[in-house]
């Protein structure tokens, strides 16, 4: 209904999508474009059909889509470079959604930004790591004592929404201080090619470097 709605007034629409069984049934529904939302990308999944297991790295979703969906298809997840940019273009992607690449810049008020960049100037940074436990949704962020200790415990974690109610005052909690190490820091899996240059800066290199 709310579909039908939003393209009788002419708006577009976008989903994201982690699987071809979404994107299929996206496209059923009548959306207008959708995003792949690789296993590589910062923060919630999107998934809606699919388990986190099914999963799969943006290289092999794009082109999966491609070949079965007729929808123009975005690329997410681990895009932080000409280069990256140039593949996914390669394997049949419209466009690019990028996040994790801005999050560092000269602009971004993110709170986490002191923080992350102090781990990037260590010779191994913290990786990411895809956990449950902030939210009841398969969630990428930055590794810290919480998810070391508990994603073993995945299973008897609630699923979203209800986790994220439960776990919501420990979350409020966390962020009075954007230091403490239990902290939610979102990000995606190439982090550690972001830069803290202007926002301009990124996309002229970006650009100008494509090949």
């Amino acid at each position: 209904w709310v579909l039908s709605k939003l393209a009788a007034c002419n708006i577009k629409t976008l989903a994201g999508v982690t699987t071809l069984d979404e994107a299929l049934l996206a496209e059923e529904w009548g959306i207008n474009m959708l995003i792949a939302n690789g296993i590589e990308a910062g923060g919630m999944s999107p998934a809606f059909l699919s388990s986190p297991d099914k999963a799969v790295g943006l290289m092999s979703l794009i082109p999966m889509l491609r070949n079965r969906v007729k929808l123009p298809v975005l690329a997410a997840g681990g895009i932080v470079s000409p280069e990256s940019i140039s593949a996914v273009l390669s394997l049949g992607a419209s466009g690019v959604v990028m996040g994790t690449a801005f999050l560092l810049s000269y602009e971004s008020a993110w709170p986490f930004k002191t923080i992350v960049m102090k781990h990037l100037s260590c010779k191994l940074p913290p990786h990411t790591v895809i956990t449950r436990i902030y939210s009841g949704k398969p969630t990428r962020v930055l590794t810290t004592q919480l998810t070391t200790h508990l994603n073993e415990c995945d299973a008897h974690i609630p699923h979203w929404p209800l986790h994220w109610s439960t776990f919501g005052d420990f979350r409020m909690f966390f962020r009075t201080n954007v230091e403490h190490e239990y902290n939610e820091i979102m990000l995606g899996a190439s982090y550690a090619m972001a830069t803290d240059k202007s926002v301009r800066d990124i996309i002229y290199t970006l650009v100008e470097n494509l090949s």
